[in-house]
């Protein structure tokens, strides 16, 4: 029922699908003692759903990369590079905008920025979204097939910055999140969620928030530049201490603890 996705469709038979659903979700529900869910705000929604209680087992990193030396000092383009699929909520729409203008204003050009968007060619709906927005934009874009999560990780470390689109109803944390911090790469978060999600790559020190077009716009002349004047991207180092909270390891060791403090509570 608060699936984020879902609550974008439109349509009598998505309506119907998702009260058929409700039922039986309150149905089964009702006998359990606690509901587990994987961000804080899905968490007080289906309490108040549900009367129930419940708990944050967030998806979280399932492992570091190990670091390798990179040479930052690299020449142009500068490589943005997103992973998986686009739903319909996410303002993708918004860096693409960016590039439209950008490109119109001929303040850059496909030498200065590459656009990746791995794995997209998958979700053909998400794909031709993102191809037909703009021809001016679509000159920056490449797109791949799905890759194993492996041959997908080697663009994320080639990358000088991995792109979280936020949701324009409803904030919550990619998974993805996970995997690109794991990767120690920076992320830029498009749009800005003034939410979890811009509170966890904020506490990690993880990347950069942006909260306009304009900001959008601003951001990518300034990577480029400096990036031409080999400049460093972005100087704050990941923390590591915080980001360890996030692991599958701790996060089993979080959850683990609650069951036995609800056992021992009866």
């Amino acid at each position: 029922k608060v699936n984020h996705v879902t609550a974008l469709r439109r349509g009598i038979a998505s309506k119907f699908l998702g009260y058929w659903e409700f039922i039986f979700e309150k149905k089964y529900i009702a006998g359990c003692s606690f509901i587990s869910t994987v961000d804080p705000l899905l968490a007080e929604k289906l309490s108040v759903l549900h009367h129930k209680k419940s708990v944050v087992v967030y998806n979280g990193i399932e492992e570091f990369y190990p670091v390798t030396v990179r040479n930052e000092v690299q020449k142009l383009p500068l490589i943005l590079c997103h992973s998986g699929t686009v739903y319909p909520g996410h303002q993708v729409e918004v860096l693409l905008q960016a590039l439209h203008e950008l490109d119109l204003e001929k303040k850059i050009t496909p030498e200065d920025l590459k656009l990746q968007f791995v794995g997209i060619e998958f979700f053909p709906d998400q794909l031709k979204r993102i191809m037909s927005y703009s021809s001016a934009a679509s000159k920056y874009v490449q797109t791949t097939e799905r890759l194993s999560r492996s041959e997908a990780s080697k663009f994320n470390f080639a990358a000088d910055f991995l792109v979280v689109f936020t949701d324009s109803r409803q904030p919550v944390i990619p998974a993805k999140t996970y995997e690109y911090v794991s990767s120690n790469r920076p992320i830029v978060v498009v749009l800005n969620d003034h939410s979890i999600l811009a509170e966890l790559i904020e506490g990690l020190n993880a990347g950069i928030l942006l909260d306009s077009l304009a900001e959008v716009k601003i951001f990518l002349l300034e990577k480029i530049q400096e990036k031409k004047n080999n400049q460093p991207l972005f100087t704050l180092s990941l923390n590591k201490e915080k980001a360890l909270f996030y692991t599958r390891k701790m996060q089993t060791t979080h959850f683990a603890s609650f069951l036995l403090s609800q056992r021992n509570s009866q």
